[in-house]
C-alpha cells in the first residue's frame, strides 16, 4: 500500500472541496492496541487533556448535531458553530481537534487525530456536515429539532451524514477501562 500523501496535500484537498469534515487517523482503530485507560476515562484520552465524555449519550449527541442548520445552498454550509460543538466533544475526551478554515465564509473543516501505533496502518474516517436545503412544507416536524418519535429520530442529516458521523464520534470518545482491539 502506498504511503499516504503529505499532510499539506491532504489539507489542500480538503480546502478545495469546501465540505466540513471529521477526520481521524490512528492504528488504534485499525487493529492496533491502546494502553488501558483509568476507569471512567476514554481509552483514547491523553492525560491532562480534559474530562472524559462519560455523560455523552449517543442519542443526545445526534440530537445536538441535528440542531445545527448546516444547509448548503451552493456556496458551502455554515459549519463553524457545528464544528465548534464537535471540537468541544473531541477535546473533552482528550482527543485534540482542530478547526481548519476554508475560502468559503463560515464553512470549516474539523480534524480530530488519534495517534495510533506502528502495529497497524492508519485508519481515516471522513464525513461531511453540510446538508441539502430543507423544503419545510414537506416536513411534519422541525428538521433541526432532532425529534424522537416511535423510537426513530427525525432531522435533516439524520442519515446523511450527521447520524453516520455521530456513531464513530461517540465510539471514539467513549469512556473505557479496557484497551480497544478489533473483534
Amino acid at each position: 500500500m502506498p504511503d499516504s500523501p503529505p499532510a499539506v496535500t491532504r489539507r489542500a484537498f480538503l480546502h478545495r472541496t469546501g465540505a466540513g469534515a471529521v477526520l481521524l487517523a490512528g492504528g488504534v482503530l485499525a487493529g492496533g492496541t491502546a494502553a488501558a485507560a483509568p476507569a471512567g476515562r476514554s481509552a483514547l484520552a491523553r492525560p491532562g487533556r480534559g474530562p472524559a465524555t462519560a455523560d455523552l449519550d449517543p442519542q443526545a449527541l445526534l440530537k445536538k448535531m441535528l440542531s445545527f442548520d448546516t444547509q448548503n445552498f451552493g456556496e458551502g454550509g455554515v459549519t463553524r458553530p457545528y464544528a465548534e460543538m464537535l471540537k468541544a466533544v473531541w477535546d473533552s475526551a482528550g482527543v485534540p481537534a482542530q478547526i481548519i478554515p476554508t475560502p468559503k465564509k463560515d464553512n470549516v473543516h474539523l480534524i480530530a487525530r488519534i495517534e495510533g501505533t506502528t502495529a497497524a496502518p492508519p485508519l481515516l474516517l471522513l464525513g461531511h456536515s453540510d446538508v441539502v436545503p430543507v423544503e419545510r412544507d414537506k416536513w411534519s416536524v422541525d428538521p433541526f429539532a432532532g425529534i424522537v418519535r416511535d423510537g426513530e429520530i427525525y432531522g435533516r442529516g439524520a442519515l446523511d451524514m450527521k447520524g453516520a458521523s455521530a456513531a464513530p464520534t461517540r465510539g471514539c470518545t467513549r469512556p473505557s477501562s479496557a484497551p480497544r482491539t478489533p473483534s
